[in-house]
């Protein structure tokens, strides 16, 4: 039988609701590669949800539009990994990542809740009630995407509770599923290497890692200097006589003298001599990154690869 009239409302307002969700957490995903688990957790969830109505709206004989707004979600997240895996290979990608995750990717949930009223629109009945819902839904959602991205930054709270809270420390991999930061700061991965072609890929994530930093400071308005005086990783550059080689120094903290002996931090003296032979210098473009396994883009791949062959294989049985 048709989908009724009170139930079709009911899926509006529970697919606008899974829309300003995953506008709020694309907002809080970490960047690659950190974000990829706490990616495919998101986008599991979308495409169980899009999967687990299709079911009721194809019994029902709903609009074909409608079973595709549902997957809507999905695309979002799925949008948001594609900006993701150039921003690997082109760092300016991160200012396209910026505007699209801006105020809890407003501009996405707001695509989508104009699709919604749009197919609202071409349904005779209860059409006012449904862009009424929807208008409430949305209208709260961006005056508090503005607060947050203005004043408040509720969205590094949020990440900082969600994918970097104490819950991730499930049977003490928690903080490798979610690649947490250690407290000071001390990311393994920035460290320099002995092997060129691992080196290589560290120069990478230190570019990366300098461009999120710079980001981040113009979303909470601070200046560059502020943000490199409180950062614990510094990029210089070491000018030897035939070539020159990215090096990585921490930072000294005002610590009593006994601290850098406790802590494994170099002496002040050290530090100095050290500093005597680097010059601060721009990070220059890594080459081509080496290639360990599979990628994020093959499980992309195999991720729609089997989606795809799962929708032909319902076809085929439906046509049987």
């Amino acid at each position: 039988m048709p989908l009724k009239h009170l139930t079709e409302t009911v899926l509006v307002v529970l697919l606008g609701v899974m829309v300003v969700l995953t506008g709020v957490i694309m907002d809080t995903l970490p960047l690659l590669p950190a974000g990829a688990l706490p990616w495919a957790i998101a986008f599991g969830v979308a495409l169980l949800y899009a999967l687990v109505v299709y079911p009721t709206l194809k019994s029902n004989r709903a609009e074909y539009s409608f079973r595709l707004l549902h997957f809507l979600p999905a695309l979002m997240l799925l949008i948001w990994l594609v900006i993701q895996l150039i921003s690997i290979y082109e760092p300016n990608a991160l200012l396209v990542h910026h505007w699209y995750t801006w105020g809890w990717a407003l501009f996405a949930v707001v695509t989508g809740f104009l699709l919604l009223i749009a197919f609202c629109l071409t349904v005779i009945r209860r059409r006012v009630p449904r862009i009424i819902l929807l208008v409430l839904l949305l209208v709260p959602f961006t005056g508090l995407a503005f607060a947050s991205e203005q004043f408040y930054h509720l969205d590094d709270r949020l990440s900082a509770i969600v994918w970097q809270g104490n819950w991730w420390d499930l049977v003490g991999t928690g903080s490798f599923i979610a690649q947490r930061v250690p407290a000071n700061d001390a990311d393994p991965n920035l460290a320099p290497s002995d092997n060129p072609a691992e080196e290589a890929w560290r120069r990478r994530l230190r570019a990366l890692d300098e461009r999120r930093r710079q980001i981040l400071a113009e979303r909470r308005g601070t200046s560059s200097s502020e943000v490199s005086s409180r950062s614990s990783v510094t990029v210089v550059a070491v000018l030897p006589s035939s070539s020159s080689v990215l090096a990585v120094l921490p930072t000294i903290s005002s610590a009593p003298a006994s601290s850098p002996q406790s802590s494994g931090l170099p002496s002040s003296s050290t530090m100095s001599s050290a500093q005597s032979s680097v010059l601060i210098g721009e990070v220059m473009p890594p080459p081509n990154l080496p290639s360990s396994g599979f990628g994020l883009s093959s499980i992309a791949v195999a991720l729609l690869a089997g989606y795809t062959g799962l929708l032909h294989d319902r076809a085929r049985r439906r046509h049987v």
